[in-house]
């Protein structure tokens, strides 16, 4: 039998042997970086929106882009 640890013991304690001493604040922040998120779409809609976008002749990025910023638009 196996002892399982307490969650709530130093759950939100940082473990000894990570040394932070030497870190650099911001060394990697980017104020100009922009983020593309991914958007996950049911199986069904993702294959009727490539058939739209192939018979478009665009990729399927421009092609949802372009229809959303007409929805947005509309809106």
């Amino acid at each position: 039998m196996s002892i399982q640890p307490n969650p709530t013991d130093n759950d939100d304690e940082m473990p000894a042997e990570i040394d932070f001493s030497k870190g650099v604040r911001g060394k990697f922040y980017r104020p100009d970086a922009k983020f593309i998120l991914p958007v996950h779409l049911n199986a069904d809609v993702a294959h009727a929106l490539t058939r739209s976008a192939q018979s478009e002749g665009v990729e399927i990025n421009d092609f949802v882009s372009q229809l959303l910023d007409e929805h947005r638009r509309a809106a």
